[in-house]
């Protein structure tokens, strides 16, 4: 059996509270859209009606994970 040692590493300089802010919101928008996606995945499978509204919904989330605004100077 291996045991690990794991030490905790200092934060880089420039990751600051707004770069952390920034990749929770990426986050957060990337698992919106992949649930989004799921359903309208599902709902195409199943011959559903609702087929049309889930595909929107599952657009309007990847337009907002990939618009959102980047913090790149």
């Amino acid at each position: 059996m291996c045991h690990y040692i794991r030490r905790q590493r200092p934060s880089d300089p420039y990751f600051d509270r707004e770069c952390r802010d920034a990749k929770r919101s990426t986050r957060r928008l990337e698992r919106v859209y992949a649930a989004a996606n799921r359903r309208a995945v599902a709902a195409a499978a199943a011959s559903c009606a609702a087929v049309s509204e889930e595909a929107a919904k599952a657009a309007d989330a990847k337009a907002a994970w990939y618009n959102q605004p980047h913090l790149i100077n």
